[in-house]
């Protein structure tokens, strides 16, 4: 009995650390003034591409779909060298 109740503190123990974790992960995000940069650091933090969509130049966006899809096609789509270079050398 004493076992199992250990084994069920340690686990909601667990639980609670994963999600307080999980809420706090992106909270420094909401701190960037630049909006394309804070949804672009949203995106990435989260692993949430819907953020992506919200970012208005199109070679970030662009970025920001490659690595959080993990889809280097994106890349492909970026017009400055550099930066689809920079893209596809994530991956």
């Amino acid at each position: 009995m004493t076992i199992k109740i250990k084994a069920n503190f340690a686990a909601a123990i667990v639980c609670l650390v994963t999600s307080t974790l999980a809420h706090a992960v992106g909270d420094n995000c909401y701190q960037i003034q630049n909006q394309d940069a804070k949804n672009f650091c949203l995106a990435t933090a989260k692993n949430d591409n819907s953020y992506c969509y919200q970012i208005s130049k199109q070679d970030e966006k662009n970025m920001c779909l490659a690595v959080t899809k993990r889809d280097k096609s994106y890349c492909y789509q970026i017009s400055k060298q550099d930066e689809k270079n920079l893209c596809l050398g994530k991956f």
